[in-house]
């Protein structure tokens, strides 16, 4: 789900695991030199969406590197296939942490920032995210997290 913590519990886990770390967000961003709330409003989701599974893709050559992708990267084409060729966490904080983290830091796919939306949004890409290998569902520090992952 978008704000998550995909991207901060994935790096702090590469450097614990001595691995490369890759977010395809970050990826994305660069390759197109905008922002992605930017890219998402001028050309759309479907666009967004295809660019996006290009770079998962090529992400997936370099094996050996913990990966975060987009929030709604699982629940399009048949990358939940893709994901599940390799370990997978799905991070699964409360509603609330992320409509607070959404209204810190919106993204497109939530415009008005409301519990409903990401309910909504939730219950959609629920049965994307579940086919995880892990499922992470505290709030506690990314400490505590890597540590359970890790043992």
């Amino acid at each position: 789900m978008p704000g998550s913590g995909k991207s901060t519990l994935g790096l702090e886990l590469s450097k614990r695991l001595q691995m490369p770390f890759v977010d395809t967000d970050d990826m994305f961003c660069a390759d197109f030199e905008t922002n992605i709330e930017t890219y998402w409003h001028q050309y759309g989701e479907l666009l967004f969406r295809i660019h996006e599974r290009r770079i998962f893709l090529s992400c997936l050559r370099n094996t050996s590197a913990v990966i975060s992708t987009g929030g709604g990267l699982p629940a399009f084409m048949d990358n939940m296939f893709w994901i599940k060729q390799f370990q997978s966490i799905f991070l699964n904080p409360p509603l609330e942490v992320l409509l607070q983290r959404q209204k810190l830091s919106p993204r497109p796919v939530i415009p008005k920032s409301s519990i409903g939306e990401i309910e909504v949004l939730y219950s959609r890409r629920l049965q994307f995210y579940g086919q995880a290998d892990r499922i992470v569902s505290d709030n506690f520090s990314v400490h505590h997290q890597i540590n359970n992952l890790l043992n």
